[in-house]
């Protein structure tokens, strides 16, 4: 049954910058090839035979992943976060709609600097598949209507609005796990699902996604360690249900920060619109092994 086993994951070295670089604390928001080593014109044409002799000698239980990672663009929180400052957007602000002059919850929209940035995501992609990039197999998005008008805006023309789907590609799915450190401040309230579902008619939604925010309270909000657990539980349920080895998510500065942990990376604050990719190696445990 998907859910019931558990994962370890390891990351494999020499393929992206910064996989194992413990020394720096931000990424670029899209690094040169999204960040491979490899410069050659045929770098992903070699990337992709390497991860395919990988899967071919792998043992048992074990497979090797291809994870792009991305944040949504910026939002009206974030400019609100910056204009008042972290200490006090985290006392008072964030527990608001808004003020006289914006709107951040629930659940903002981009601005237009954040589209943006998922814009500059996307002309990164057409540059790379030029060179034979491999497109993500499978896209998951948090419900967040930042990061899935992020999704749609990166792959717009690529997997959104294209033919793609039919090649092998599988419709993206909404994962409520996915979402942003929950709790208190507004900006990280879901909308109802019949509202993303009109308004992101390109997504599927997983089963068992409730109509209104039931996660969400105004009085408690998650800790590092719930969060932690929570989006390796994302990351189990993801690899117990699909078999695909390129896969893209677009989730939240602290939903990455968490995946992070989970997968041993070095941590990293990922910009607005950022995109970090890493290989995986993951290895099938029985959940009373986890």
């Amino acid at each position: 049954m998907p859910g019931d086993d558990a994962f370890t994951y390891r990351i494999v070295p020499n393929y992206f910058f910064d996989d194992y670089d413990k020394g720096g604390t931000e990424i670029k928001q899209v690094p040169p090839r999204f960040g491979l080593i490899d410069s050659s014109p045929a770098r992903w044409n070699v990337f992709k035979a390497k991860i395919m002799d990988l899967n071919k000698t792998a043992p048992n239980e074990t497979t090797y992943r291809v994870l792009y990672l991305g944040r949504h663009g910026q939002g009206f929180h974030n400019v609100a976060e910056t204009l008042y400052g972290s200490h006090e957007w985290n006392r008072h602000w964030a527990k608001l709609n808004g003020d006289k002059n914006m709107t951040w919850g629930p659940d903002p929209k981009l601005t237009e600097l954040g589209i943006q940035q998922a814009q500059a995501v996307n002309s990164a992609w057409n540059t790379e598949i030029k060179h034979d990039m491999p497109l993500p197999q499978s896209l998951y998005s948090s419900p967040f209507t930042r990061a899935l008008h992020t999704a749609l805006i990166t792959f717009d023309g690529l997997l959104m609005n294209s033919g793609n789907y039919a090649k092998g590609q599988k419709r993206p799915l909404i994962k409520e796990k996915l979402r942003e450190v929950n709790g208190v401040h507004t900006c990280d309230r879901r909308s109802p699902r019949s509202h993303i579902a009109n308004a992101f008619p390109q997504f599927d939604i997983e089963a068992n996604f409730t109509e209104e925010d039931e996660l969400w309270t105004a009085d408690h909000r998650e800790t590092e360690g719930e969060l932690a657990v929570r989006l390796r539980q994302a990351l189990d349920d993801i690899f117990n249900e699909d078999d695909a080895t390129y896969i893209s998510i677009t989730a939240h500065g602290g939903a990455i920060r968490a995946l992070l942990a989970v997968i041993d990376a070095p941590p990293r604050e990922l910009p607005t619109g950022g995109v970090v990719c890493f290989v995986l190696e993951v290895k099938r445990i029985s959940a009373d092994q986890a």
